[in-house]
């Protein structure tokens, strides 16, 4: 996987990665494999801290705890000069605005990468169905997010420096 940082960059912190696509798509691996491979990254789980949280991973209740959290968490390590992975689906233009406006308000993000999980609706769903049973996602939510994902997926005027395409990175 080349994300094509240097050491300095690295070291230094404020590396922002916001993974787009829907479940099932591979962004909880990517993420692992990114935190592998290169130094000083913290993934940031809206779903993970959920769990933490309220013992619950797929409820949308509890939202405005949550992503206080999720800011908090970000802007902490933005500040301890770690990298960051957001593992979430962000299929929605308006979430990825919001977590962008964020981002540019700490003047802590040094480069914003968007990276794009575009697989097939039925890769997706088969990728779901291989799940254990308490992480699986009802079926209409993932076509739901996808359906968005292909009318507005994320463009670089949205803010970020670069988009990559999963695929080409794995």
């Amino acid at each position: 996987m080349d994300l094509n940082f240097t050491d300095k960059e690295l070291y230094d912190g404020g590396i922002f990665i916001m993974l787009v696509g829907p479940p099932g798509s591979g962004k909880t691996k990517f993420a692992r494999n990114v935190q592998r491979d290169y130094a000083n990254f913290k993934i940031i789980s809206p779903n993970d801290i959920r769990i933490d949280m309220f013992g619950e991973e797929y409820d949308a209740k509890n939202s405005i705890e949550l992503y206080e959290k999720v800011y908090s968490d970000i802007e902490l390590y933005l500040n301890e000069h770690y990298n960051i992975v957001y593992d979430s689906c962000n299929c929605r233009v308006a979430y990825r605005r919001k977590m962008v406006d964020f981002l540019k308000s700490t003047n802590l993000v040094k480069k914003l990468i968007c990276v794009l999980f575009n697989l097939p609706k039925q890769k997706c769903l088969l990728n779901n169905a291989n799940r254990p049973k308490k992480l699986k996602i009802p079926e209409n939510i993932i076509e739901n997010m996808w359906v968005t994902l292909k009318k507005h997926p994320p463009i670089i005027f949205e803010g970020y420096d670069v988009i990559f395409n999963a695929e080409g990175l794995h």
